[in-house]
This record gives structure tokens, C-alpha cells and sequence, in this order.
């Protein structure tokens, strides 16, 4: 069984990363609206809304493998349809509905890889899903770098992924369902997770905040064509592959400071776009940060597992990133009017200089909230 999820998750991710890290590309290259961007940025709310939804249904019917399935299925459809659009409004239309679905599947899939982690090791068993999600990232990215050069498009990039969506479904045919007996949900626990819950939504909202601002600094200052986009997501991707079995020993020997130190060194982000003046400077900061998103991509997720019982974690893990999403939500749409409003008084590059600033002594400040939290016993 582990195989077929394995497999599945190498080319789900392929798919993914053929189409999610250039949504903000298209909306920045399509439309004058720094607004838009930040709303393509900030469009995990959508993701986090359906899976609210769907992690308590899995929990309860234990069909986790299904909503996989028909998830995948529709995203296949969907990004095969970007193909025959180019209304920033019907885009933004077709990014919204593909993000939404994602968190269909993503609520199906953070409860089937939730149930299966056990307690010792968590850390390297989520770090080595991350390590073959990243595999498939680095895959698609290295694809999009010539595809996005000879067609000056993502679009070859959108159907490369509706079809690797609908492969990644067929794999799981057949696969049976686990069965998870519940444990007992204790008000302690649910203390415990909504103390969690604040810290990450206070800093959510500084680390969103950037977010556009990145995307307008690549199209709109140094004016980035989309392969050397592509080059500079893929760098950044190879480097997480380097860096993700060390960050799942890191995670597993002090979660309080391994969270502590990659949302605290996420301030290098905003320093070194307000200084880059090439896009050299972008693949430079790209390929020599790799530990801090390694970290990212299991850390949080693994504590939060510490704190929730058996057969909750498909709910929970929705909340959790309901919360992370709403918050990167609010600052993105924050940092993109800021610029806005700001860009009609200054130039543009002193506009982001003060929304860089923000967003760094945002997140430099709010990292330190994360050093309240203790070694959790695990609940498995």
C-alpha cells in the first residue's frame, strides 16, 4: 500500500508544481492589478475551506482513498481547461476552482498520511513524503524552464499537469481504505491546539504579506520572462531536496526550536528581494535557503500531530491549515493594497522597500511567540 501512495505522491507533486507556482506569474503578466496578485497569492483560503469540510467527512466515513481519487480526477480537468482562457477574470475564475478542489484532496490526504505517521520518528516519516513531493517539484520545475522559454507561456505546462493529475489518480485504483479507531479527544488537547492555532495566525498574517510583493518584484522590477521564473522555482526546489532528510533529524530532536528558527529566518525572504537587482540575486537566495521551507514543510505539521489523538487528524489538520491560509490571505491582500495605495504617491521600488520592511520586522517579532511551546506528548 505504501508503494501506490508513494508513487502517487511523486506524481501528484509533479502535477501540482506544474501548475501552482505560476498562477501569481500569469496574474501579475495578464493584469495591471497589484490587487489581483494578491488575491492569486492569498488563494489557500479556498484550499482551506474545503478541506474544512472534507477532513471531518474523512474522519468520520473513513473514505480517504475516494476523495483522492475524484479529486485528482477533477483537477485534471480543470487545468486542462486553463488552455482555452485568457480573461484574467475567467483565470483567476479557474485558479480559485483548482486551488479549492486541492483542498478536497488535500483534506483526503493530510488524514491518510496523518493516520499512517507514527509516533517515533514522525519527523523523517513526513520528511520523507516531503523528500519525494519535492522530487516531483524539482521534476516539473526543470520540464517548465525549457517549455516556459521556447512557448513564452505556462500554458504546455497547465495540460502537462491535468494529464500527470489523471495518472496520479489510476494509481490508487484499488487501493483499500485504512480503518482508524478514535481515540478520546480531551478539552486539554483542544486548549493545547487553539493556543497553537493563534501563534501561527499572528505570524500568518507578516509572512503573507510579502507574498505579492515577491511575485511584483520578479515581473514588475526585474522584469523576469517566465523561464527565468521557472529557474528560479526550480533552484529553490533543489535546494528543499538537499536540505529535507536533515530537517526531518532536526524535527525530531526539538520541535519548539526547529519551529522557532525557520519562521524566524524566513526574514532573509523580504531582505533579499529589496536588494536584489538581477534575477542572479533571486536564484542565489533561492538555492542557499533551502533548510528553512524543509523545515516548514514538516515542522508544524508533526507538533501538530503531537497534540491531536487518532482518528482527528483529517480534521484537524484542515483547521490548522484553514487558519495558516486565512491568515496568508489577509496579510497578502494587506501587502498587495499597501504597495497599491503607496505606488500612487512614490515610485514603485520605495512602495515595496516599505512593505519589505513591514514584513520583516512582522516576522522577526511574531517567530519569538513559537518559543512558548514545550515538547508536547505525543498523542498516538
Amino acid at each position: 500500500m505504501l508503494k501506490k501512495i508513494k508513487t502517487h505522491t511523486l506524481l501528484n507533486s509533479t502535477a501540482g508544481n506544474f501548475a501552482n507556482p505560476y498562477f501569481s506569474y500569469v496574474a501579475a503578466s495578464i493584469s495591471s492589478s497589484n490587487t489581483l496578485v494578491g488575491y492569486v497569492q492569498g488563494l489557500g483560503i479556498f484550499n482551506s475551506i474545503t478541506q474544512l469540510f472534507t477532513g471531518d467527512l474523512v474522519d468520520k466515513k473513513n473514505n480517504r482513498i475516494k476523495l483522492i481519487l475524484i479529486s485528482s480526477s477533477f483537477l485534471a480537468l480543470l487545468c486542462i481547461s486553463l488552455y482555452y482562457f485568457e480573461d484574467p477574470l475567467i483565470l483567476s475564475l479557474l485558479f480559485t476552482a483548482i486551488v479549492a478542489i486541492q483542498g478536497v484532496y488535500g483534506g483526503a490526504w493530510n488524514a491518510l498520511i496523518g493516520e499512517l505517521s507514527e509516533p517515533n520518528g514522525r519527523g523523517r516519516f513526513l520528511s520523507n513524503f516531503a523528500l519525494i513531493a519535492e522530487i516531483g517539484a524539482i521534476i516539473a520545475m526543470l520540464l517548465a524552464i525549457p517549455l516556459s522559454y521556447f512557448f513564452n507561456s505556462f500554458t504546455p505546462a497547465f495540460i502537462i499537469a491535468g494529464i500527470l493529475f489523471l495518472i496520479s489518480a489510476t494509481v490508487l485504483l484499488n487501493t483499500p481504505e485504512i480503518k482508524i479507531e478514535r481515540k478520546t479527544l480531551e478539552p486539554a488537547h483542544i486548549k493545547a491546539i487553539r493556543e497553537y492555532y493563534m501563534v501561527n495566525f499572528i505570524y500568518g498574517i507578516f509572512w503573507g504579506f510579502a507574498w505579492p510583493l515577491f511575485t511584483i518584484t520578479q515581473v514588475r522590477v526585474l522584469k523576469m520572462d517566465p523561464y527565468e521564473y521557472a529557474i528560479a522555482q526550480a533552484l529553490g526546489a533543489f535546494s528543499v531536496l538537499i536540505f529535507q532528510p536533515i530537517a526531518g533529524k532536526i524535527v525530531d530532536k526539538n520541535r519548539r526550536l526547529s519551529m522557532f528558527a525557520a519562521k524566524f529566518s524566513l526574514v532573509v525572504f523580504p531582505i533579499g528581494f529589496y536588494f536584489a537587482s538581477s534575477p542572479i540575486h533571486i536564484y542565489l537566495l533561492n538555492a542557499f535557503t533551502g533548510l528553512i521551507p524543509a523545515l516548514i514543510n514538516i515542522a508544524y505539521t508533526a507538533y501538530l500531530y503531537d497534540l491531536v489523538p487518532l482518528g482527528y487528524r483529517g480534521r484537524f489538520s484542515a483547521e490548522f491549515n484553514m487558519v495558516n491560509n486565512l491568515a496568508g490571505m489577509i496579510g497578502s491582500l494587506s501587502g498587495a493594497s499597501l504597495v497599491d495605495y503607496l505606488n500612487e504617491r512614490i515610485d514603485l521600488t520605495s512602495a515595496l522597500g516599505i512593505g519589505y520592511l513591514i514584513a520583516t520586522l512582522g516576522r522577526a517579532s511574531t517567530s519569538f511567540l513559537y518559543l512558548r511551546f514545550g515538547e508536547r506528548e505525543e498523542n498516538n
